[in-house]
């Protein structure tokens, strides 16, 4: 088989892993992912802080085809899902195919050839290392560039300066014992390390927040467990391996549940969304300590801002050996930290938990038309289904603009992604078709469609990466819907919205318009065939008689009714149910 186009993968993450799987399922296996770290792996392979685990059950941030029937809890540490993905990729050859620490330079189109020529800087044999390719992917996710605030002071600090999400291989928490840790931030990263770091006695923790946030109790009574994740037995094990059916049905119904939580994002379900809120908010403002108490009560709603599961982290800051302050981090000083209202404390350790420059638009990407970096910031990129950029043909993103998840698994979408993209790649070796580009008018109604709806969503209550400019601007990160109305936007693509595509097109209308005949003809035949079927035809349609169909005049239609109307539905199922059966 044609191995089709060649293809160039920005990234060994989950995303890269979920593409690499698709294109071998068609045999599309002339590809290569370029990988700037030492292993495979993306998010998890780069953040090693400590308590570092999923805030999303692991059967729904596996792969739909590949369940692991032998994950140790629901929400497993950070290594677990690792060796996951890893092993996948190893078992699938994926790996065969992975460059690692080969760092992504550059990208330019060729109009004449319709081919990119990529530049890659080998870190290994500090080379560049250049190739060309008919298609570009970049699955470098929105996580790839750890935010660090530039302090004042920071040449004085004697200390050790971490990012949670660099976290140095070699950093063992057990050596900060008899030293003080500061760690700040308070969202995902920030509470998992803080509560991690307060389990061992021996280690002081300067916990510093400055903005609040809601966090989600342990599961469904918030004094019922200390940790959120639960462990499997070796009996559900033992199910799951034995009975992968029970496997697949537990993941649908964690996908549902889920799924169900996008109904408090929408404003127009205010009333649901302050009736979650109460709930929280009394045990939130029960469990923080005093020095958060007046401001670590957020006044937006529910989900505005990312969830942080609280997984013992309002607990650890009411541990002795924590002290939690509330303040924004100012500056560094020889011995520790500064923070706005001019209080100092002593620090060994700083460890920022400050999350990610959503916005670095990093990639020099040229295309025919368009650069990706004539636009300041990524949020400005117009991205149709946040995976094609008008004036770059060939060239495709995983994660872009409106696909993050506010409620549920990105693995989910990143499998939609994936197999759309990869239905773009075989139409290309399919049909001969050298180079796509999405419709300028395509994307820009796909966006301001999305845009109008995410601008109806509790996202816009509060600053966040979710929205542009600093936290301010619009919000464009997120998908404003259900899981399941992204997965039918992405089921196929429509060929009209693509420059060169146009056979693909023709052939899809010419396909839509025999379906839409063939449902007419399927319902005429079970009508026509059986004696209720034509009696029904007679009571939707008066004067319609079998021998002459062209009864159906206006005069005859004009005779029908709601009643009729409602009873024709039925006649219409009854065809197509007699044409099937």
């Amino acid at each position: 088989m044609n191995s089709g186009p060649s293809v160039a993968i920005i990234g060994a993450g989950i995303g890269g892993i979920c593409l690499a799987l698709d294109l071998q399922k068609q045999g599309l296996n002339d590809y290569t992912i370029y990988e700037m770290e030492t292993g495979i792996g993306g998010t998890w392979y780069q953040n090693r802080y400590p308590g570092c685990r999923c805030d999303v059950p692991a059967i729904l941030y596996s792969h739909s085809q590949f369940q692991n029937p032998n994950w140790s809890q629901t929400h497993p540490p950070r290594q677990e899902l690792l060796e996951y993905w890893q092993e996948l990729a190893k078992a699938q050859g994926i790996d065969r195919h992975v460059k690692l620490r080969h760092r992504f330079v550059s990208a330019v189109w060729d109009e004449a050839t319709k081919m990119y020529t990529v530049t890659v800087h080998d870190d290994e044999k500090d080379v560049d290392v250049v190739t060309t390719v008919n298609v570009l992917v970049s699955a470098i996710g929105a996580f790839a560039h750890p935010k660090t605030p530039k302090l004042k002071g920071q040449d004085l600090y004697h200390g050790l300066l971490v990012h949670a999400a660099r976290w140095p291989f070699d950093l063992d928490p057990v050596t900060f014992r008899g030293k003080t840790v500061a760690v700040v931030g308070n969202g995902c990263a920030g509470a998992q390390i803080v509560s991690t770091l307060s389990e061992d006695p021996e280690i002081k923790v300067v916990a510093i927040a400055r903005s609040p946030h809601w966090y989600i109790p342990n599961g469904q009574d918030p004094t019922g467990r200390v940790r959120n994740s639960v462990p499997y037995s070796e009996g559900h094990k033992k199910l799951w391996n034995n009975y992968p059916i029970v496997q697949h049905v537990s993941r649908a119904l964690t996908y549902l549940a889920m799924d169900s939580r996008w109904i408090i994002f929408p404003l127009k379900n205010k009333w649901l969304n302050d009736l979650n809120r109460k709930k929280v908010e009394k045990w939130q403002r029960e469990s923080l300590p005093e020095e958060y108490k007046a401001n670590g009560v957020p006044d937006f709603p529910l989900g505005a801002k990312r969830f942080v599961i609280e997984d013992g982290y309002l607990g650890a800051l009411n541990k002795p050996n924590v002290k939690a302050v509330w303040g924004g981090l100012t500056g560094l000083t020889e011995a520790g930290v500064e923070i706005t209202d001019g209080r100092t404390f002593d620090a060994d350790v700083v460890v920022f938990a400050s999350g990610f420059d959503i916005e670095a638009n990093g990639l020099d990407i040229r295309g025919s038309e368009s650069k990706v970096r004539d636009f300041s910031h990524a949020s400005d990129i117009p991205q149709y289904h946040g995976m094609a950029t008008p004036g770059i043909p060939n060239f495709f993103t995983l994660l872009g603009s409106f696909s993050a998840p506010g409620h549920s698994s990105v693995v989910f979408i990143l499998e939609s992604q994936a197999k759309y993209i990869m239905q773009l790649i075989k139409a290309m070796r399919d049909d001969h078709i050298p180079r796509l580009d999405i419709k300028r008018t395509a994307a820009t109604k796909w966006i301001a469609d999305t845009q109008r709806r995410a601008d109806k969503t509790v996202w816009t209550k509060a600053k966040s990466y979710m929205r542009a400019n600093g936290g301010n601007g619009r919000v464009w990160t997120h998908y404003p819907g259900h899981l399941s109305s992204l997965w039918w936007e992405n089921l196929y693509p429509i060929w009209s919205h693509w420059s060169g595509a146009e056979k693909l097109s023709v052939r899809q209308r010419a396909r839509k318009a025999v379906f839409i005949l063939a449902l007419l003809a399927a319902a005429g035949f079970g009508l026509t065939s059986t004696a209720t079927g034509v009696a029904l035809l007679h009571t939707l349609f008066p004067g319609f008689t079998v021998a002459h169909p062209t009864a159906w005049t206006p005069a005859a239609l004009a005779g029908a009714t709601w009643e009729n109307v409602t009873t024709g539905v039925v006649s219409l199922c009854t065809g197509i149910t007699s044409l099937v059966m």
